[in-house]
């Protein structure tokens, strides 16, 4: 076989491999393997797909592994401001420990609410204030 005869044959393969589903796209990765828009190392599993949406962006796709960490979606905190005099701050909502005190013009911020309590602490020990305490900034 002649380097001539090779030239069709070579121009075939080359247009089989353009051509194939999932390789058209595919990063070139010089170590590990492609993974949505870039690389990750060969012995990491994928969870990006490769195909994209209209936006443009890859989509993530959930796994029920539990050593994964989930995407949430974050409801950030609101900021009030203290309007009474004087508010005591309890470990629960109708504790009976208190654990801070908080000034009339103090700013917080709530995390969560439970009727008429507003959780203004994302530390150990939680502290909720009564919201009646509480006037939104």
């Amino acid at each position: 076989m002649t380097s001539k005869d090779c030239f069709p044959l070579a121009w075939l393969l080359a247009a089989c491999l353009a051509t194939a589903p999932g390789l058209a796209g595919a990063r070139n990765c010089s170590k590990g393997k492609p993974c949505g828009n870039g690389c990750i190392a060969q012995n990491k599993q994928c969870r990006i797909d490769n195909h994209q949406h209209s936006t443009g962006s890859p989509t993530v796709r959930w796994t029920h592994d539990p050593g994964v960490l989930r995407r949430t979606r974050l409801k950030l905190p609101r900021v009030y401001r203290v309007v009474s005099e004087s508010a005591t701050a309890w470990q629960a909502p109708s504790s009976s420990v208190k654990t801070a005190r908080y000034r009339q013009g103090q700013s917080v911020f709530v995390y969560e609410t439970d009727g008429d309590w507003a959780r203004v602490s994302n530390m150990s020990p939680a502290e909720w204030l009564e919201r009646k305490h509480l006037q939104l900034k």
